[in-house]
């Protein structure tokens, strides 16, 4: 049996010191294996950079990302070129990481384009304040904003110089990807639950074996040469077999665990413990932020069928805070079970009644029930754990259950439907309410305030009903579509002002903005758009038929409080599909 020796040079003892050969190699040249080792480390960051792209709405964070997990390697690597030690590579990091946010992020303040001065400092403090309240108030997935980028872009920077030194430095391989998971599972632990974790999962693993097996041909090649007994002259072999059989093994490894963990016992079923929010409190992400993805998306397989006597939009929740954030939102919503008939927010003395069937067929891990504006009366449903906040008038089913493909629901709704005569009896002064409903932060634009008195001033619009159809109106003159860049910023609202094009998410966000300019209760809300009828023919003639609903449907509107009406819906996208209820002075609920 031919069998493989360690061929230890005479005389050679084990090395006790990091780098036994550091003396005799001359500056500028890599060790042996070092190379291998700089590409193994390479792949292990950037694959533990991966799982930010389930924190971030779109590819702008990625080249930030990836440059901030390269560049301290590059610098690490020249230091070791230059014989530098560990604390001169560490000031070059550090120096190279300045230069770096500065030129990403406050480029606006250097001088000549390069050299940092106070408001450089200040603007980097102000960037890492916003990204920890950031942090706290935006749900996941979110837009690339400057403040959470920021963060992201030193964690990683931070945690690749530190993986380069526990590599080069202290050989200890194994440390270094406990580091890197930390960078990798922050990102998982903050997104909300998706299928497919395989793909994040297997990437790091890979990436993880592969350095450890590296690593380990690179430390034993320090001690001697693998020989063959047959080979007198020692010719070292072109592949360690510890490595061969430590890849093959790692891929087995990898490739089992993919297949074969939803075959395992508990796989798929929810958590023994689960966190959830004080009082009832229902745990979910803001709805808005996934409306571009939602509208451009590819899947055009229904959502929900709707079955009505005529189109209706379907509701999940409203937003009624504009945060510091220039951020629609809302506190969280909780709610009681639902027993028998809903109790409504604001007394509805006028109303168009209905009723509605919607089935869910494809909204999976969804908290949110859509159902129509205002819904009066849950008449049969499928669902047993249904919960209702009152002052959103929004219904939820229990978190561990989720909506699920099936779920039906017969309900009553009342379409607030007032005459415009009875709403423009209702002056400024008449329409009292919380100032929750009209408060908006110091930071809100001023043109925005601006453009909406002269909205209103040009269409001679004096009443509270008369306004918000003034600036419907004008909004739906400016141009609707989905190639902008997706953000509620004050600096995003005030370039949408002046583009004049968006979708419905930037329009019934600004319309709601101004609105509240005005003193007028305004809140957002989040649902579908009617759908397409089976039968256009039965829609027409206002017959039921039932409504095919898809992502493509996803839409944002305003509601307007009237006290004693409740809220009325306004419409200020020009969506050009047709899929729309716009509402007139002659009629409010089309």
């Amino acid at each position: 049996m031919s069998t493989l020796l360690r061929e230890r040079p005479a005389g050679a003892q084990r090395p006790t010191d990091a780098h036994p050969d550091a003396a005799h190699r001359p500056a500028g040249t890599a060790g042996e294996g070092e190379h291998g080792l700089l590409a193994a480390v390479i792949a292990l960051l950037l694959t533990a950079s991966l799982p930010l792209a389930r924190v971030f709405v779109g590819l702008d964070f990625l080249f930030p990302v990836l440059a901030a997990a390269l560049l301290p390697l590059g610098v690490a690597w020249g230091s070791r070129r230059l014989g530098l030690g560990p604390a001169f590579t560490l000031v070059c990091s550090v120096v190279a990481w300045a230069v770096y946010v500065s030129l990403v992020f406050l480029s606006s303040t250097l001088i000549f384009g390069l050299v940092p001065t106070p408001d450089t400092a200040r603007g980097a403090f102000d960037l890492w304040l916003s990204g920890l309240e950031l942090v706290q108030i935006r749900p996941s997935p979110t837009y690339v904003e400057p403040g959470l980028l920021f963060l992201a872009v030193n964690g990683v920077w931070a945690v690749s110089h530190a993986v380069d030194g526990l590599v080069f430095r202290l050989q200890a391989p194994i440390t270094a990807i406990v580091l890197a998971m930390v960078l990798w599972t922050v990102p998982l632990a903050l997104a909300p639950p998706s299928p497919g974790a395989w793909l994040w999962t297997a990437p790091f693993l890979a990436a993880a074996a592969g350095l450890l097996l590296t690593s380990a041909d690179s430390d034993l090649g320090r001690y001697g040469r693998w020989v063959h007994p047959g080979d007198p002259a020692g010719v070292r072999r072109r592949r360690n077999p510890l490595v061969t059989g430590g890849a093959f093994l790692a891929a087995c490894a990898i490739a089992g665990g993919a297949l074969l963990a939803s075959s395992l016992p508990g796989y798929g079923e929810g958590p023994w413990y689960q966190l959830r929010g004080f009082g009832g409190t229902t745990l979910t992400s803001n709805p808005i932020v996934s409306m571009q993805q939602n509208l451009v998306s590819q899947d055009t397989g229904p959502v929900l069928r709707v079955r009505s006597p005529r189109p209706v939009y379907i509701r999940t929740t409203s937003l009624d805070i504009y945060s510091e954030r220039e951020e629609w939102t809302n506190e969280g919503i909780t709610g009681e079970p639902v027993t028998g008939p809903v109790g409504l927010s604001q007394p509805l003395t006028v109303g168009d009644r209905v009723s509605v069937g919607v089935e869910v067929v494809d909204l999976p891990n969804a908290v949110l029930v859509p159902l129509p504006y205002q819904t009066t009366a849950i008449r049969n449903t499928t669902v047993d754990s249904l919960r209702y906040d009152r002052p959103l008038a929004t219904f939820t089913v229990d978190e561990s259950r989720g909506l699920e493909s099936g779920d039906t629901f017969e309900v009553r709704a009342a379409l607030p439907d007032p005459s415009a005569e009875v709403l423009n009896s209702l002056s400024a002064g008449a329409i009292t309410t919380a100032a929750s409903l009209t408060a908006l932060p110091d930071s809100v634009p001023p043109q925005v305030g601006d453009l909406a008195r002269q909205i209103v001033g040009d269409a001679g619009a004096v009443t509270p009903f008369q306004q918000a159809l003034a600036i419907q109106a004008e909004l739906r003159t400016w141009t609707y579509s989905l190639e902008v860049i997706p953000s509620h910023s004050g600096n995003a609202l005030a370039a949408f002002l002046e583009n004049r094009t968006g979708y419905c998410e930037q329009f019934a966000a600004t319309m709601a903005v101004m609105l509240r300019e005005l003193g007028i209760p305004a809140r957002v809300a989040v649902g579908f758009t009617p759908g397409v009828p089976a039968d256009p023919g039965a829609a027409a003639q206002g017959e039921e038929t039932t409504y095919t609903v898809s992502l493509a449907n996803a839409h944002a509107w305003v509601e307007v409080l009237f006290p004693g009406y409740g809220w009325i819906s306004f419409e200020p996208t020009p969506r050009s599909d047709g899929n729309l209820l716009v509402p007139t002075a002659t009629n409010l609920a089309p």
